[in-house]
């Protein structure tokens, strides 16, 4: 389950990244920066590394570039440690990194939508929150990148889902409430390749640069004068299972849905309290009859039970949101602490530069002809050449 699995996960990585281990290095980085000698690697066109090196390694503070992308903070073992990296897209990331990759806490900032939370090998992975400039906002668990077991979605109207997720979308249990609104909705579909299914208002919002796993439907609105709430079985980011629907004209459907529409046998209710038992076919009601009576009635028993299994998911929901959040303030100051490293990469770097344009001999500089060793930055080339074609 993936409970257990986040468990044993946040359990590693506070005894990794958040315990002792950080505490002795960052306490060692005035010891190691004391013995580091300043050299300028040049490996080829529009690529550099300006900074400390000890034992043939990037160490201390130091800034790579490399046509466009740049890398700017502290390093330990020829590996990024903490700062931050800048794609030629504009595309920031600010926080702690692991074997050229990020791990721990951090901060992504892109033209539409900014992360905040944990990273595992450069993917969203534990707690974290995600919220885009159109006021939409996922809070919850990760895992490879996608909204993966309990989280909030809240959308532009203040409408929201909150429940079980699963590779990105809605499925499992879930409570949505969906409020009268004539705007057209913000939302995040990850992973999803075709449009959902209508009468839903989770639309996507997309980032031009981004990895095409972000994706634009058009979806229809819901009837701006009605409120809607369901509770029950989703699947596929779709109502499909047994749930119970009520809007505020006062209506109660409780029994079968299918992609997103009243399928198969239920109840409904009237708003005179009036009780209609039958089968519905996408959302048309098609049969009456009594011998069908029976079915629906075991069609809505399955559906309040179905509710009942929602609530408590969403109330699991609301406690994880609150761990994203809580994570995203701790984010948050990763981000700040990357942002004053590479801050300090950088002054150290214009005044490197400063000093050799007044011809101060005591800092070594490696051209392309010397053959500086490959591992100066350990495997940061070959991490950007990822990157880069990842985002481009």
């Amino acid at each position: 389950e993936y409970k257990s699995y986040l468990s044993k996960y946040r359990r590693r990585f506070k005894e990794t990244m958040m315990g002792k281990t950080r505490s002795l290095i960052r306490e060692d980085f005035d010891v190691a920066r004391t013995k580091n000698k300043l050299l300028r690697y040049e490996f080829e066109k529009d690529v550099e590394y300006l900074g400390e090196v000890a034992d043939n390694k990037a160490q201390g503070y130091g800034v790579l570039l490399d046509k466009g992308h740049k890398f700017g903070g502290f390093w330990e073992n020829g590996s990024e440690y903490i700062g931050c990296f800048i794609w030629k897209n504009g595309v920031k990331y600010c926080g702690f990194w692991s074997k050229s990759k990020r791990n721990g806490e951090g901060v992504e900032q892109r033209r539409k939508y900014t992360y905040k939370g944990e990273w595992v090998d450069d993917q969203k992975e534990g707690y974290g929150v995600l919220g885009s400039e159109g006021g939409c906002k996922y809070e919850g668990t990760w895992h490879k990148d996608r909204q993966e077991g309990y989280g909030i979605e809240v959308y532009k109207d203040k409408s929201f889902y909150a429940g079980q997720f699963d590779a990105g979308v809605r499925s499992g249990y879930g409570v949505r409430i969906l409020n009268p609104t004539s705007e057209l909705l913000d939302a995040f579909v990850l992973t999803s390749k075709k449009p959902s299914p209508e009468n839903d208002s989770r639309f996507v919002v997309t980032d031009d640069d981004d990895d095409n796993s972000y994706n634009i439907f058009t979806l229809n609105k819901s009837s701006p004068q009605v409120t809607v709430i369901y509770e029950g079985q989703w699947k596929n980011d779709c109502r499909h299972g047994h749930g119970i629907e009520k809007n505020s004209r006062g209506e109660v459907f409780e029994g079968s849905f299918k992609d997103n529409k009243r399928h198969g046998f239920g109840v409904l209710k009237d708003p005179e309290g009036h009780l209609t038992y039958g089968k519905w076919v996408k959302n048309e009601f098609k049969a009456n009859k009594r011998i069908l009576s029976g079915q629906a009635q075991r069609a809505a028993l399955a559906a309040r039970e179905a509710a009942g299994v929602a609530q408590s998911k969403a109330k699991l929901a609301h406690d994880r949101a609150e761990g994203a959040r809580k994570c995203a303030s701790a984010a948050t100051e990763s981000h700040l602490k990357a942002l004053r490293e590479y801050e300090t990469a950088e002054d150290r770097r214009q005044e490197t530069l400063n000093q050799l344009k007044l011809g101060n001999s005591s800092i070594n500089i490696v051209a392309k002809e010397n053959k500086p060793d490959p591992n100066i930055y350990s495997t940061a080339i070959e991490q950007v050449t990822k990157k880069s074609n990842g985002f481009e």
